[in-house]
C-alpha cells in the first residue's frame, strides 16, 4: 500500500506505540485504516450506500490510497469489525461472487453476529461493481445482482490466544499473507515480531 503524491501519512511516536501495544488497535483502529481500506468495509457493513459518497472511489482506483481498480484484480482484501470490538479480514472473490472471512478467534463471536456484519457487504458489492461500470470493463464476469455468499473457515486458520488481544494483527497479517500468496504459517507466539514488522514497515512507507 503506498500514498499518491500530494497526499502524506503522517505517523506520530504516540500513533506507532499503538501499532505494538495489544489491545490498542480498536480504540485507534488508524493502522487499520490507512493500510487495508477500513472506510469501505465500516461503510457497507453498516447497510448504507450512498452515491457519489466516495465508496465508488475505492472500486475505481481512484481513491489515493488504493494501487489500482478492481477492475485490474479478481480478489479485494478488506477488514471488517465485528460486534465493535473484533476484527477480522475479508477475502472477497469478484469471479466467484463469494466471500471468505479469515478469523483469529471464531469463539469471539457466533453466526449471528457475523451475518449482521458481513450480509449487507455481500448484497451491496454487486451493486457498487453495477453502479461503477465493472461489468462493463469485465466482461469475462457475468453481471449478476443477486448476493455474494460467504464463508467462515475454521480448520487450518492461525487462532490467536483468547486473552491477547491480536485481532488487529492477525487480520493484517491475514490480508498480507493471502495477497502475497503466503501460506498462512504465523503463531499467537509471533504476536510481538509481527506487530514489530508492521510498524517498522508502515514508518518506512513498505507495507502493502
Amino acid at each position: 500500500m503506498a500514498y499518491t503524491e500530494g497526499e502524506t501519512c503522517r505517523l506520530t511516536p504516540t500513533w506507532i506505540s499503538v501499532v505494538f501495544e495489544a489491545g490498542r488497535w480498536l480504540e485507534d483502529d488508524t493502522a487499520l485504516q490507512v493500510t487495508y481500506r477500513g472506510y469501505l468495509s465500516r461503510t457497507l457493513a453498516k447497510g448504507t450506500f450512498y452515491p457519489n459518497s466516495g465508496i465508488e472511489a475505492f472500486v475505481t482506483g481512484r481513491h489515493s490510497r488504493l494501487h489500482r481498480d478492481w477492475i485490474q484484480v479478481d480478489v479485494v482484501y478488506l477488514p471488517i469489525t465485528l460486534g465493535g470490538n473484533h476484527w477480522v479480514a475479508c477475502e472477497i472473490h469478484l469471479r466467484r461472487r463469494a466471500i471468505t472471512v479469515y478469523d483469529s478467534l471464531p469463539s469471539a463471536h457466533g453466526d449471528d453476529v457475523l451475518d449482521t456484519a458481513i450480509q449487507p457487504l455481500c448484497i451491496y458489492i454487486p451493486y457498487l461493481l453495477d453502479q461503477t461500470g465493472f461489468y462493463r470493463y469485465r466482461t469475462d464476469v457475468i453481471q449478476n445482482l443477486e448476493a455474494f455468499t460467504y464463508i467462515r473457515p475454521i480448520e487450518g486458520i492461525p487462532h490467536q490466544r483468547s486473552d491477547s488481544g491480536d485481532c488487529g494483527i492477525f487480520t493484517c497479517m491475514f490480508i498480507q499473507h493471502l495477497g502475497l500468496g503466503l501460506p498462512l504459517c504465523f503463531r499467537p507466539e509471533d504476536s510481538e515480531l509481527m506487530r514489530t514488522r508492521v510498524a517498522v514497515d508502515l514508518w518506512a512507507g513498505q507495507l502493502l
